[in-house]
Formats: structure tokens, C-alpha cells, sequence
């Protein structure tokens, strides 16, 4: 019941729309400079704002390279397998450890620094299950021929360079020592928090979508389905998603409670089919 990631955004996560997690949108700006290469020139992930700042990617740096290769129909493919066996592990995760993004959620509230950073560590040490399958780049490396690889590597590597040497000359500006690795750390965990960003909105998208069709199908009476809600709601909130087989139990029965004898028809057909 991956719908029921929904419930907690309306219960107030507010990861997918505008919260903590939440990136400044690489939305195109009418005052914006001109970008590091021309159409004309090679392909590349680096733009800038009108003030010179790196516009940050809504992907990740691999993903962004992919759009900008001229791929066939069967590298496509391929590429899309690993893309989507990748995303596939991530959402489990994310539904197996939803905790998090209240501890993440707290954290960024209340601009915790030292906080963000240990819970970003402990999503780290929870994707051990994406870990074991190498990194998205070696899993690439064995679909992509040597050039669309090397050139994919080229511009990721690129844009790694330029957010670097923007957080050097910020740390300069600032008068504060600019610790490399310290750094590299952060942006790595900082994009591994992104990754989670993104299966979120993807549970969610698909939640609603699948959640809303069960409503139209169940036609319930419109009091019937705000309390179905509000039960689906704190079920998903009190369980964090890893419900027991009896608490899935009991919320059926207080659903069932709330139905009348024509609804309770209409639901058992849906689950179980008409041909039963």
C-alpha cells in the first residue's frame, strides 16, 4: 500500500512540496547570464544564474549527462533498466525507513546543521542495499560504449569541478578555511538526501494516483470517505509504513466499520474480484 505515503505528506512532512528537502527549481530565468556553452559547443551541465552562481541540477549529475547524449532505442533501454532497478531499491528503502524524513523534516526546521548531518548519515548507512550495487557510474559503465561514457564522464566531472571552486571562493570571501573533504562529504551526503527527495515525490505522485482511483472506484458517500481518510491517515502516520499484518488487519475492520452494507460489496470486489 505504497499509497499511504501520501497520508503522511497531508499529515505535514511537506517534503515534496516546498519543504526541507526541497531544492531551488533549475526553473529558466529571464535575467539570467549567459550559460558556460553555447548550443554550439559541447554538451555541458554547468549554467549560471544572472548573479553567477551554479544553477544546481534537479537530477543527479549522471542522469543530467544521460539527457544530453545522443543515445539509441537500445542503449536507451538499457540505460532505463538500470535507472528504474536503482530507483526501485531506493523507494523500498525509503517506505522501510520514512522516520527519517520527520528527523530530517525537525532538523532543517530548525537549521540544525550538526543534526542534518547525522541524519543524513544514518540514510547513508540505511542505503547499504543501493550501495551494494556499486555506484550508478559503474552501473552505467557496463551499458554505455567507452565514448558516450567518457563523455558523460567529462561533463559530471566539470560540474563537480564548478561547485568546488564556488564553495572555495565562498569559504575565501567569508574568511573561513575551506576543508576539501569536509566538503566532498557534505555534497555527497547532501545528494544522497536529494535521491531520497526524488523517491518521495514518486511515492507520492503514484500514492495519490492510486489512492484517488480506489476512492472513484468505491464510490462512498462523501462522509464515508473523509472518515476512510482520516483512518488511512493516522494508520500511515502511527505505523510510519511498516505496518504489522494485524494492525493491516484492524484498519480493514475500522474501514469496514465505517462502510454501509452496499460500499463493503463494492470493496470486496475491488480486492478481490468479481470473478470470486
Amino acid at each position: 500500500m505504497k499509497w499511504m505515503i501520501v497520508v503522511v505528506a497531508a499529515g505535514g512532512v511537506g517534503v515534496a512540496s516546498g519543504g526541507a528537502w526541497a531544492q531551488p527549481a533549475d526553473e529558466p530565468d529571464a535575467l539570467a547570464g549567459p550559460d558556460v556553452a553555447s548550443a554550439a559547443s559541447r554538451p555541458t551541465l554547468v549554467h549560471r544564474a544572472f548573479d553567477g552562481s551554479i544553477r544546481r541540477l534537479e537530477v543527479s549529475p549522471e542522469e543530467a549527462a544521460l539527457e544530453r547524449l545522443d543515445l539509441d532505442e537500445e542503449s536507451q533501454g538499457q540505460v532505463q533498466e538500470v535507472l528504474d532497478a536503482r530507483n526501485a531499491v531506493l523507494d523500498e528503502i525509503l517506505v522501510k525507513h520514512i522516520g527519517l524524513l520527520l528527523k530530517y523534516q525537525a532538523a532543517a526546521a530548525a537549521e540544525d546543521r550538526l543534526e542534518i548531518l547525522r541524519v543524513l548519515t544514518e540514510v547513508w548507512r540505511a542505503t547499504e542495499p543501493l550501495r551494494e550495487r556499486g555506484t550508478l557510474r559503474e552501473e552505467l559503465g557496463r551499458v554505455l560504449n567507452q565514448d558516450r561514457l567518457s563523455l558523460m564522464d567529462e561533463m559530471v566531472a566539470e560540474y563537480d569541478e564548478a561547485l568546488l571552486a564556488e564553495a572555495r571562493a565562498q569559504a575565501e570571501a567569508s574568511g573561513e578555511r575551506f576543508r576539501e573533504v569536509r566538503y566532498r562529504i557534505a555534497e555527497g551526503l547532501r545528494r544522497l538526501g536529494e535521491d531520497l527527495k526524488r523517491s518521495y515525490e514518486r511515492a507520492v505522485t503514484a500514492g495519490v494516483e492510486e489512492f484517488e482511483a480506489l476512492l472513484v472506484k468505491l464510490q462512498l458517500e462523501p462522509e464515508h470517505e473523509r472518515e476512510v481518510r482520516r483512518l488511512v491517515q493516522d494508520f500511515a502516520q502511527a505505523t510510519m509504513l511498516n505496518p504489522t499484518a494485524q494492525q493491516r488487519r484492524e484498519l480493514g475492520r475500522k474501514i469496514f466499520a465505517v462502510l454501509s452494507q452496499e460500499e463493503r460489496l463494492r470493496a470486496l470486489r475491488e480486492l478481490y474480484g468479481s470473478g470470486r
